[in-house]
């Protein structure tokens, strides 16, 4: 019995020993990780820092600037004038801000034939073309002839009014032949960004004509952009206005609205000053003359 017992004493001393053994083994072969501080942290940034001196910065937002305004070249287009002729009408276009400065109805087209028709007052002897613009579009202070342009920027407005357009035909005079269309294309460009367009489209065998208008600068369309007409269109020979006599009228269709505006004269049949009409933002027109009875 107390061999056995010495037996059990030295297992359980055998057992112990190998267990310290295995447990300084296993502390040995795999030691435990080391808890981050802040000191490791800040040691760390501070190394990671000095290893790398040329990172790229925190990226600034960017400084905003005013843009200024270009200046305009100077205007070297040479001016012109292109007459279109038809049975119907002739017209005359300025390249001087792509305008008309002249428009004469020749004959009265209706489903009772054609007839030529002169200004009010004509006689056998005197017969006056029936111009439809006036005298007074053409005043020293003023250039209030058809399609002209306005905008919100008044050294814009200058521009698109007062410098000259090139013309898409060399011809300085087009006739039309009954059944013919002719379109015509003036355009307005300049360093500074403008670029300006206006197609007119004339038929030979109708009075209306058709007025594209693209005004853009920067390569953006200009917002508010107007058409103007004036002054007055109609027969200014026309002294006083009866049934007969008809004052002149400009009739405007805007977003599927007709709009009208009366000329400039008085209840006498007195001309009164010329009037724009067409606070109008577009960039289709139709220009149409009625026949005349």
């Amino acid at each position: 019995m107390e061999n056995s017992g010495n037996q059990n004493q030295s297992r359980f001393l055998i057992a112990a020993v190998l267990s310290l053994v295995v447990l300084f083994g296993w502390s040995y072969l795999f030691p435990p990780k080391k808890p981050v501080t802040d000191e490791t942290n800040t040691a760390a940034n501070t190394n990671t820092a000095q290893s790398t001196p040329n990172a790229a910065p925190t990226a600034q937002p960017p400084v905003l600037t005013e843009v200024q305004p270009q200046t305009l070249t100077a205007d070297d287009t040479p001016n012109r004038t292109i007459t279109i002729s038809s049975p119907l009408y002739e017209v005359k276009l300025d390249s001087k801000g792509a305008v008309a400065t002249s428009w004469i109805i020749k004959k009265d087209k209706s489903p009772r034939g054609e007839f030529p028709v002169f200004a009010d007052g004509s006689t056998g002897d005197n017969e006056k073309p029936l111009q439809l613009i006036p005298s007074a579009a053409f005043s020293p202070t003023s250039r209030e002839v058809p399609f002209r342009l306005a905008t919100d920027d008044p050294n814009l407005t200058a521009a698109v009014n007062e410098r000259n357009y090139q013309i898409s035909v060399p011809d300085e005079s087009i006739t039309l032949a009954d059944g013919q269309e002719k379109q015509i294309e003036f355009t307005l460009t300049d360093a500074s960004g403008i670029e300006v367009k206006k197609s007119f489209l004339f038929r030979a065998d109708s009075y209306v004509a058709d007025l594209g208008i693209s005004v853009k600068r920067g390569g953006q369309p200009v917002p508010n952009t107007k058409l103007l007409i004036g002054a007055s269109i109609g027969d200014h020979a026309i002294n006083h206005h009866n049934f007969y006599h008809i004052e002149s009228e400009a009739v405007a269709w805007v977003n599927g609205d007709i709009k009208r505006h009366q000329g400039g004269y008085s209840k006498y049949g007195r001309p009164s000053r010329p009037f724009n009409f067409t606070p109008v933002t577009f960039w289709m027109a139709r220009w149409s003359v009625p026949a005349v009875d």
